[in-house]
Formats: C-alpha cells, structure tokens, sequence
C-alpha cells in the first residue's frame, strides 16, 4: 500500500468505538479520519483524541471545512477527496518533520 511503500503503519477502524478503542492501546503520529464515521461525527471523534495523537487530519470533499476554528488554530489538517498521492505524501513529511527524534 502507500502507506506500507513509505514504510508506515496504517490501522484501519470502522467506527467511532473503534478508533477511539485504537487510540486508547496504541500511540499515534497521525490520525486520518474520515468525515462521515459511524457511530458520531468527525468532530467528537477528533475532540475526544486530539490529546492522545500526534496529529489529525480530515478525509473530506467539503470545501469549506478549513475555516473552522480547529483548522485555523492548526489542530486539524485536511486532505480532500478524493486523496491525491502527492498531497498525502506532503502530510506525512509535514508530520514527520514535528515528531520528535525516535531513538
């Protein structure tokens, strides 16, 4: 996968009970999440871990989600529908670059 090819782990959930599940046994760099998620809204999901996770980042075609505050403050980060290689690879060195050294 692209994920996997840059040598990233990738954890699939398909549920707001899963991701928050997930969350709660491994540590996170990056959170991608889809807009639509069952079980509540991107929004609950994203305050219920935004401590927990290195960074989030929302899946979504809406256009004018970057004008929320959580996107303005930086908190959320966006990749539009649908995900173009380039830009998820751009995310990923962005993340990358403000993780701490890994010993």
């Amino acid at each position: 996968s692209f994920l996997a090819a840059r040598e990233h782990r990738a954890i699939p959930v398909e549920s707001y009970d899963a991701g928050l599940e997930g969350v709660q046994r491994f540590r996170f760099d990056l959170v991608l999440c889809a807009d639509r998620i069952s079980g509540a809204t991107w929004v609950d999901f994203f305050q219920r871990v935004r401590r927990k996770v290195g960074s989030f980042a929302l899946i979504t075609d809406i256009e004018q989600v970057e004008s929320g505050p959580a996107f303005k403050s930086g908190d959320v980060l966006a990749l539009r529908k649908p995900v173009d290689d380039n830009e998820l690879d751009n995310l990923l060195k962005s993340v990358e670059s403000t993780e701490p050294a890994r010993k």
